[in-house]
């Protein structure tokens, strides 16, 4: 890539943001790559945020409503393949991660090093955060390193640059939070990801537009990384359960089974029900999680198939 020109879109997702994103703009290095085209999604603000972003010179792309975190950055991937970038990054639009460093999050992917690198507040520097986001981002990457068996120290970053490879085979379906489900999707792939790390700035205005409340936040995003591990581990994951409930049921029926031979007692008919279905409920999750999977490996196929007429 070094050989060549390369063209840069930053992609900065903004709600409600007049206030710092004239600045953001501004401050964006120029010499990250030979093109640099920022891309501004203004996700349904009821401010100026969009006049002040056109004024600085930003490409900018309006959402009506408010749409979420995730359809605001596909939006501006989907601008950036038809502007045919090289090299995407990612940006809040409120000023806590500082443009400047943005060479050290392309760098990797010019040299050829990474397809996605992620800047790491947690392997940088944290000027503020709230303890309960503090302790929130902390669960939710150790939730990730579990999940995906990648050494990952920061997986709600939001400060990322990746390539044009990535961008046009990562797909996602979350509307709320794009973090954890990109993360998932670029590990099953076999990307080449790296952490730097980052200043993680005070904010200077208003509060965070994202994370109104951690615990909605928790929960949704949450809902999105276990939707997208289903989607490449349905065996696991269903697997997991019904064994767990086919073990319930066995147990529970071993023990009516025992006061029967022991006594001649079969039990109450609720107990013999719940053992039932414990142990239906658990092969049923098997057979569901085998069929899963099955459909995942011909959707692979087919992609292939589809990839390689091109």
């Amino acid at each position: 890539m070094s050989d060549e020109r390369t063209k840069g879109v930053v992609i900065i997702p903004a709600h409600n943001e007049e206030k710092t994103i004239g600045e953001i703009i501004r401050r964006v290095p120029r010499n990250i790559c030979d093109e640099v085209c920022i891309i501004v999604v203004d996700d349904g603000s009821t401010d100026g945020t969009a006049e002040v972003a056109q004024r600085e010179g930003a490409h900018v792309v309006r959402h009506r409503r408010n749409r979420g975190l995730a359809q605001a950055l596909k939006t501006g991937i989907k601008v950036g393949l038809s502007k045919d970038a090289d090299i995407f990054i990612s940006i809040d639009a409120d000023g806590q991660y500082l443009p400047e460093e943005m060479p050290k999050l392309t760098s990797p992917i010019t040299e050829g090093k990474a397809d996605l690198v992620l800047g790491s507040r947690f392997a940088g520097h944290i000027e503020e955060m709230p303890w309960i986001k503090h302790a929130g981002n902390r669960m939710f990457t150790w939730f990730m390193r579990r999940l995906t068996d990648f050494p990952f120290t920061d997986t709600q970053t939001g400060f990322r640059a990746f390539n044009k490879n990535l961008a046009e085979n990562v797909f996602l379906h979350g509307k709320y939070t794009y973090t954890q489900e990109m993360l998932i999707h670029v590990v099953e792939k076999g990307f080449e990801i790296v952490e730097v790390p980052i200043l993680f700035a005070k904010r200077r205005y208003g509060e965070s537009r994202l994370i109104v409340n951690p615990l909605t936040y928790a929960v949704k995003a949450f809902m999105i990384a276990l939707r997208t591990y289903r989607d490449y581990h349905p065996m696991k994951l269903f697997g997991l359960f019904g064994v767990i409930m086919v073990g319930l049921g066995l147990i529970l029926g071993g023990y009516l089974t025992a006061l029967w031979l022991m006594y001649g007692v079969v039990g109450r008919i609720p107990s013999v029900v719940l053992t039932v279905l414990l142990i239906m409920s658990g092969i049923m999750s098997l057979i569901f999680g085998f069929l899963a999977d099955m459909l995942i490996t011909l959707r692979e196929e087919l992609r292939e198939t589809i990839k390689g007429g091109r």
